[in-house]
């Protein structure tokens, strides 16, 4: 069984993602991946070169987003901005990610970054597979457990609790407080990388 990379940015995620989408593609087939999922930032510009380039490399792609969550659309605070991951696991899925992804940049969701809600998230939901998301997660806060079963009330076997094995107090702690909820709530744990930049040696350049 091999690591499938299921949190990744490419050049798409604008000043985060230091890795164009060929380099990321051919970086994992290097390392014997089979499937490699993209989850940029608010967007979905980048599927269709993802898709082909995966095609072409014959590594599966995993089409996704890494989406801004708030609560409710209308509340105008840029701290009510968090992030999500979701997962196209069919066709279905996939036109429920476009159509979040469409929803994100209309007026009134949009305030500051491309947002979608809790009531887009139950409208789309079908063929979707949800991951809890880094420390930048809504899960990550005092309501966290709230909004974790609300997550799992939507996607039910669907929904899985994101863990990432980082060097970081704060990292490690959240990843306590997400096992912690997992096990209550018997929701499986997957692990991630949130990956920005395709080798080492490019960290300095993506911190810049």
């Amino acid at each position: 069984m091999k690591f499938v990379s299921l949190h990744n940015h490419s050049h798409f995620s604008l000043l985060d993602g230091y890795q164009t989408i060929p380099e990321m593609v051919s970086r994992a087939k290097e390392l014997g991946a089979t499937a490699l999922s993209i989850t940029d930032h608010g967007t979905m510009r980048g599927v269709v070169e993802f898709y082909k380039e995966c095609k072409a490399q014959g590594i599966k792609p995993i089409i996704g987003c890494e989406f801004y969550f708030c609560p409710d659309f209308s509340v105008r605070d840029r701290s009510m901005t968090h992030h999500l991951v979701l997962l196209a696991m069919n066709d279905v899925g996939y036109r429920n990610l476009k159509e979040l992804d469409t929803i994100a940049y209309r007026e009134g969701h949009m305030f500051y970054k491309p947002r979608i809600d809790v009531d887009d998230l139950r409208m789309h939901s079908a063929g979707i597979i949800c991951l809890s998301a880094c420390m930048a997660s809504i899960v990550n806060t005092p309501d966290g457990e709230e909004w974790f079963e609300k997550f799992y009330n939507i996607f039910g076997d669907r929904f899985f609790a994101e863990i990432q094995p980082l060097n970081i107090d704060k990292q490690q702690e959240y990843n306590a407080k997400v096992i912690a909820l997992a096990r209550k709530y018997n929701v499986p744990l997957v692990v991630t990388t949130d990956a920005h930049y395709a080798r080492p040696e490019d960290e300095p350049y993506h911190y810049l």
